[in-house]
């Protein structure tokens, strides 16, 4: 019912004239509000996507060379080449293959490459996490329009009139 009428036709519409009415460039100062968030919402460039949570170990692909970096800083803490490696919560860090991190979270960039986590493969930076409670979260931070582009495909019908398929990539925005 209204629903359904709602969230597949009038949600999309209503999200395109929100971005009609505000493209990008329309702000252009990007200094925080009063609330933390950028002036210009459409300076946000980067998702994160949480691919696994609570497990006890990762095994990753790298496919080309990618430098480990902290999370907070950046601060690069070593640089490899492309390797298989398995990753374990340990009791003050991280353990990556037979190295120890003395820090319970980085971010593995990989700028010409992907990661593979299972049989999937993932763009841009891959940040591991160890939890309080020992495990590990993996998390994907990728630009949105990259994003866009691995996701929309699967979301869509590429018979759906060019219209729809629009509609559909601003609602994915949003």
């Amino acid at each position: 019912g209204g629903q359904f009428l709602f969230r597949w036709f009038l949600a999309p519409f209503l999200a395109a004239a929100a971005i009609l009415a505000f493209p990008p460039g329309t702000f252009s100062e990007t200094e925080p509000t009063s609330l933390g968030l950028p002036e210009n919402i459409f300076a946000l460039r980067n998702i994160r996507v949480a691919l696994q949570q609570g497990k006890p170990s990762a095994q990753i692909r790298i496919d080309a060379p990618y430098r480990i970096e902290t999370i907070q800083t950046g601060e690069v803490l070593d640089e490899r080449d492309s390797e298989a490696i398995n990753i374990l919560p340990i009791r003050n860090g991280l353990r990556l293959g037979d190295e120890e991190f003395k820090i319970y979270g980085i971010k593995l960039v990989n700028p010409s490459g992907r990661f593979l986590v299972g049989d999937n493969g993932y763009l841009d930076q891959l940040q591991v996490i160890r939890e309080r409670n020992g495990t590990l979260t993996l998390i994907n931070e990728i630009d949105i329009e990259i994003y866009l582009r691995g996701v929309l495909p699967k979301e869509v019908v590429a018979t759906w009139p060019a219209e729809a398929l629009k509609a559909q990539a601003v609602a994915a925005r949003t």
